[in-house]
């Protein structure tokens, strides 16, 4: 509708839907659509009021939740707001496993960043009570390409059965290793040169574990499951909590964190899709 230069559209003025007021071409408001209540619960809870970050977790939630992918979640970081308290929350569940920090690191609107020497996160996420040994993932988002025997999500007791743990690229051969409870029969690795990227560390059944970066399979293993249950110790983000000893510290810049229930192969895809426009929309994609 149309008053001289002023266009009124697609909201109610009366009776009268509107959704935008323009005067010739220049908005002058806009009814901005609903966002998701899990998006919202987040967004409070951190304080965040940032419109683009506001449409990018949005867009995310609605993203994992059309892919299937949102049940699955335990946690999920997306690291958004560029503080440590930001950074510490829980997307799925704001009032769960938020990250408690220690040592240094650098937030800003990248996300996070170790200092590869003290810091790392606390995640409280305590595998045997959260997690089954016949399902589980873990996932990170790095935006820093470097080679380093580092942990960017772990745990372990201290024989290494069962352990979980996920690095990226060490200085062991170019290595991405996923540990997945059984480091004897399981560890998965293969070779990597970069590590930009989402890597994800999937198990599905007592027999597939599998490993990928950007939604692509890189390696794999059938190996029987032997562990009767998984660790005991909570999962550490930037390091790997060894019997409750913080080791091989990250000094990656990560911008996406995940841990739940084991993914297919496509819900893997479908994963990196969902990360890869979340973070594309916050102008740090890699």
């Amino acid at each position: 509708m149309k008053i001289g230069n002023l266009d009124i559209s697609n909201c109610k003025i009366g009776s009268v839907q509107v959704s935008e007021v323009r005067i010739g071409s220049t908005l002058i408001w806009q009814n901005a659509p609903a966002l998701d209540p899990d998006a919202v619960a987040f967004l409070s809870a951190a304080g965040i009021t940032d419109p683009t970050i506001e449409s990018a977790v949005n867009t995310l939630v609605v993203d994992l939740k059309g892919y299937s992918i949102w049940t699955k979640m335990k946690a999920i970081y997306p690291f958004v707001g560029g503080t440590a308290s930001t950074h510490s929350y829980n997307l799925k569940n704001s009032a769960q496993y938020q990250i408690t920090w220690s040592g240094g690191f650098i937030n800003n609107n990248l996300g996070v960043t170790g200092n590869g020497t003290n810091g790392f996160g606390n995640t409280s996420i305590v595998p045997s009570t959260v997690l089954t040994n016949n399902s589980l993932q873990v996932s990170v988002y790095s935006r820093l390409n470097s080679q380093r025997a580092s942990s960017e999500i772990g745990c372990s007791t201290a024989s290494y059965l069962p352990i979980i743990g996920l690095t990226i690229r060490s200085t062991v051969s170019d290595g991405l290793f996923f540990d997945g409870y059984d480091y004897s029969a399981h560890r998965i690795l293969v070779s990597n040169t970069d590590s930009r990227g989402l890597f994800t560390g999937s198990i599905t059944s007592s027999t597939s574990q599998n490993l990928y970066k950007n939604g692509i399979l890189l390696g794999t293993s059938t190996a029987a499951q032997t562990q009767s249950q998984p660790t005991v110790r909570p999962l550490y983000l930037f390091a790997r909590n060894d019997a409750g000893v913080a080791s091989n510290y990250s000094n990656r810049n990560l911008s996406f964190a995940s841990i739940g229930d084991g993914l297919t192969g496509a819900e893997v895809a479908n994963l990196y899709t969902a990360v890869q426009a979340f973070n594309t929309t916050l102008s740090r994609q890699v």
